[in-house]
């Protein structure tokens, strides 16, 4: 169809990229942390770390608020405090309502909370058969599906659960 007129002048600006707020949510027995911020270290990644202390103090909504992805581990801690207490799983809520994302490794969560709204609702837990040792991961769906079996080696006691699925959830893991 021949030449056209000349565009109008546009412009962007790039992200800095995922920023990650990383829960340290273990008892430091063993220390979880080096785990995963050697991974966050070698991907590049922009990361804080808030540690709860082997407690609920755990980060609020307007602290989640400068985050894109909360990772939120508790290791080997059991007992009361894995994973978000009840203030924890509130400010969450609102979180990801705003868009944010979570990744939440925790074996003891369910054992600890129970199965409260957020599992439900956030998590897309219906049901779960507490301390029955997973081995083995696959992932299932995209972009986990290319993943081949791997094997699982905890750096401490495998206690960790089998979950059923509520109508919010999605298999990423088998």
């Amino acid at each position: 169809c021949g030449d056209g007129g000349w565009s109008d002048v546009s412009s962007f600006t790039t992200s800095e990229g995922v920023v990650v707020l990383f829960v340290d949510d273990d008892d430091n027995t063993p220390d979880i942390r080096p785990y995963y911020t050697d991974v966050f270290d070698d991907l590049g990644l922009t990361y804080d770390v808030w540690d709860t202390e082997n407690s609920n103090f755990e980060p609020d909504l307007m602290t989640l608020g400068a985050y894109d992805l909360v990772v939120w581990a508790s290791g080997h801690e059991w007992g009361g405090s894995a994973g978000p207490g009840p203030e924890g799983e509130a400010a969450l809520s609102a979180w990801l309502d705003t868009g944010g994302t979570l990744l939440l490794s925790s074996q003891d969560y369910l054992y600890d909370q129970g199965l409260t709204s957020f599992g439900s609702n956030y998590l897309g837990v219906s049901d779960y058969e507490s301390d029955e040792g997973q081995s083995v991961v696959a992932g299932v769906t995209a972009p986990f599906d290319g993943m081949s079996s791997t094997t699982l080696n905890y750096p401490f006691s495998d206690y960790s659960d089998v979950l059923e699925l509520s109508a919010a959830g999605a298999v990423a893991f088998d």
